[in-house]
């Protein structure tokens, strides 16, 4: 890339497009490596060098296939050969990249992500047409929690209640105390169930608008005895009057900009919430503006995930606001405020690139 102030070449721009393409393409075998169990085996087998056969037997898949996946591998320096014996060996140092539950394993779990990104590419592109549908419907893309739950487990497991809650000391003693919390968008519940293990005093109620994802979260509680919360199916937009002033806390974690109709959401959340309550909003992290983004290889990747998945489910919907994945803090707080709440502080929480912001509700 051209230095700052500078005209890029033509040899430059050949030499940074032809990296994107390649690194596409690795992309697309690292994740099947993933998917298919081969970093599992690798880890499995520890950093010793071995053949093709021991690899493949391990992960119980194709030999002929493993070696050509084991090319790519190797071309790419991900996985290592020695040219002597020709075996192969996965060093420590990118062991917990690739393995499951690890801090470093977020962005393995992202890169999973393109197969569901291209079971939707040739619907996508009629979306783009003037005549075409004007978004996807959440069923297009197959099995949907489970992905998003994958993205965010890590996080929640780690720091949720070890971390976060605890920076929120003035919230934290009231969870101890008892509290009514409300996980809007909570998905198969990890972060309802994590705040009613933690805080037994305290109710939790995890609200989605996917049964499927409900009933997982019915399920896990059951098994886990937590008789604190509950999961109910329900439209963020169309929560009940008799629920006005009565939370005490409300958690979303990248939640909001995947919704049509964000703005009535956000009304309704400061409708439910008591006076001296806390709306802790969690979501990506950058600039509204693309010329603030520019430049920003990280910015470039949230686009694609907003228009092969956020931006489509929500213009699925009539009358939607259209966020997309980076609405940025300057729209975020905007809408915040128009809702009638006040951003107390935008901070980033620990162990993770997204953006808190702590919100509290304008007393008329």
């Amino acid at each position: 890339m051209a230095e700052a102030g500078e005209k890029e070449t033509h040899d430059q721009f050949e030499k940074r497009f032809s990296t994107l393409v390649i690194h596409g393409f690795v992309s697309l075998s690292t994740s099947l490596g993933i998917q298919s169990g081969l970093f599992d085996a690798l880890i499995k087998l520890k950093d010793e060098e071995r053949t093709v056969k021991e690899i493949a037997d391990t992960a119980g898949l194709k030999e002929r296939y493993v070696k050509e996946w084991l090319g790519v591998m190797v071309a790419a320096d991900i996985v290592d050969i020695n040219p002597e014996t020709e075996k192969y060996s996965l060093p420590p140092h990118r062991i917990t990249f690739f393995q499951s539950g690890s801090s470093d394993s977020n962005l393995a779990v992202t890169l999973t992500d393109l197969t569901m990104y291209g079971a939707v590419y040739k619907k996508l592109l009629d979306c783009l047409k003037k005549d075409g549908p004007q978004g996807l419907s959440y069923s297009e893309y197959t099995d949907f929690h489970t992905v998003m739950s994958n993205h965010s487990s890590i996080w929640v497991l780690q720091h949720l209640v070890q971390d976060f809650i605890p920076s929120m000391p003035q919230i934290e003693e009231r969870m101890k105390s008892g509290i009514r919390i409300l996980d809007l968008g909570c998905g198969r519940g990890l972060a309802s169930l994590a705040f009613a293990e933690s805080y037994p005093n305290s109710t939790v109620v995890g609200l989605d608008i996917s049964q499927e994802a409900i009933n997982y979260g019915k399920e896990r509680a059951k098994e886990k005895g937590l008789t604190n919360v509950e999961f109910i199916r329900e439209d963020a937009a169309c929560i009940p009057d008799d629920w006005n002033n009565t939370i005490d806390y409300i958690y979303t974690f990248n939640v909001i900009h995947d919704l049509a109709h964000a703005d009535k959401v956000l009304l309704a959340l400061n409708r439910i919430l008591k006076p001296d309550g806390v709306f802790s909003m969690i979501d990506i992290d950058c600039k509204t503006k693309h010329s603030e983004n520019a430049s920003n290889e990280y910015c470039s990747m949230l686009y694609t995930m907003s228009l092969f998945h956020c931006l489509a489910i929500s213009l699925f919907f009539e009358g939607s606001v259209g966020l997309g994945t980076c609405w940025g803090r300057e729209k975020a707080t905007e809408f915040l405020k128009d809702a009638g709440f006040q951003v107390d502080s935008i901070t980033k929480p620990v162990g993770s690139s997204q953006a808190h912001y702590m919100c509290t509700k304008i007393l008329k």
